[in-house]
This record gives C-alpha cells, structure tokens and sequence, in this order.
C-alpha cells in the first residue's frame, strides 16, 4: 500500500485486517480496518439511495401559521432558488452540490459493489473507484442539513416549526453517505479474486 502523505510503500499483512496500519516511513495513517462488514455495504448503500429519493420528494421542514400549513422539501428548495433566474450559477451549484453528487455518490458505489459481486475485471471496479473520489469532495448533502436547522431555529420564534419525514430521511441518507464514503478503498480490491486482476497489468 501506498502513504498518502508521503508516498511510501508499505506491505499490506492480510491477518492484520482488523486492525490500524501505519506508515513505516511517516507513521501516517494509511489503513484502518472497518467494524462495518462488507456483507452490509451494499444493503446499507440502497438504503441510503431510498432515503435520499425521500428526502427529495418528501417534506423535510413543515411550518404552521395561522392556520396555514407549508411544506419543504430537498427537491422544493433546488426549485425555488431555479426558480430565482437572477442567480443562474447559485441554482446549478444548489443543484449539483445538494442532489446530483450525493446521488451520483451512492450509484458510483452501489456499481462498485454489485461489480464485485458479479466478479468483474478489476478495470472495471478501478474506474468507477476513481470516479467515486472526484464526486466524493462535491457532496454536499449534510450542509443541506445545516441550512434546515439555521432556517427552522430563526422560524421557531415566530412560527410552528417540525420536522417531517424527508428530514429524518435526510439525516439518514448522510449519516449512512458519511460512513460509507469513509470505507477504505483497498477493501474493495482485497474482494477481487487473482484472476481478474490481470487486466491492470
């Protein structure tokens, strides 16, 4: 395995798989082992896809005054600052930043997973592996979050101010994107079997 500090290469022991690897060189973190089984991934992966679609459709935030009741949705809220044609390149921002990369994210992976599963070539898995790191730094899904709570906390002393099911399944959908964006990548390559890696040589 390679540092990602500082470049070294470092033998990588698989009966140390449940534990830390450092740098011999650096001693820089380089490989620490998940308590996540790999059996888990790709179930923990479709729910957060359904969580995420729920989110975008479903009401995170509801407020009530006056009698009057109103709704927002992930999805709404892209909307509306689309909507604002006085910001064309905030809204394509909102856009990629809250929904496209965090959806993109969970199928890169979700390819990920079902090509290890089908015992595919390690080309394969290889290029969608770096797809998934260029996409990873664009997803900003739990600022989503962030604006939610800023936004229902200034609402909350003049109105009354709930959260609805989209916002749990938001919460969800980036508690799970948080863990499985942090699995190692070489995890995934220890599940390749031999005869599939002859493609990258």
């Amino acid at each position: 395995m390679t540092c990602p500090v500082c470049g070294h290469l470092s033998r990588y022991h698989p009966q140390r798989a449940r534990q830390a690897l450092f740098c011999t060189h650096c001693r820089s973190l380089i490989w620490r082992s998940s308590l996540i089984p790999h059996a888990l991934l790709l179930p923990l992966t479709l729910t957060a896809l359904i969580a995420l679609a729920l989110a975008c459709y479903s009401p995170v935030m509801m407020i009530q005054a006056y009698g009057m009741h109103n709704a927002l949705s992930l999805w709404q809220t892209v909307n509306a600052v689309v909507d604002h044609g006085d910001m064309p390149l905030l809204a394509l921002c909102v856009t990629v930043l809250l929904v496209s990369a965090p959806f993109m994210q969970l199928f890169l992976l979700l390819r990920v997973l079902l090509l290890l599963h089908g015992n595919h070539h390690a080309a394969d898995v290889a290029f969608t592996i770096k797809a998934l790191r260029w996409v990873r730094p664009w997803c900003m899904a739990d600022v989503a979050i962030l604006g939610f709570v800023v936004s229902a906390v200034k609402l909350s002393s003049q109105f009354a101010v709930e959260a609805g099911p989209g916002g749990w399944a938001l919460v969800t959908a980036v508690g799970l994107s948080i863990v499985l964006a942090n699995q190692h990548p070489h995890r995934y390559w220890l599940r390749l079997s031999p005869a599939n890696t002859g493609s990258l040589t």
